[in-house]
């Protein structure tokens, strides 16, 4: 079975109202968080824009892919 390598650095959002954010790190094929965070829109948009610049190449991003739909009120 091949190996799968993960990337050194993962961001991963949970978009939303309030959003929840995390950095996690591949060592050794171990993950560990850097840092996590739950903040606002505006905030969001923010700490992502720096961790890509800080980050750059060794960086991957992981997101929920939300959809809102007539049943999402109802939901939730």
């Amino acid at each position: 079975m091949a190996k799968y390598e993960l990337p050194e650095y993962m961001l991963c959002i949970d978009p939303g109202k309030t959003s929840g954010i995390a950095l996690l790190r591949s060592v050794d094929g171990e993950v560990e968080k850097v840092w996590s965070v739950e903040t606002d829109y505006m905030e969001s948009c923010n700490l992502i824009n720096k961790t890509i610049i800080e980050y750059g190449p060794k960086l991957r991003i992981v997101y929920e892919k939300f959809i809102i739909t007539p049943m999402t009120a109802k939901n939730s």
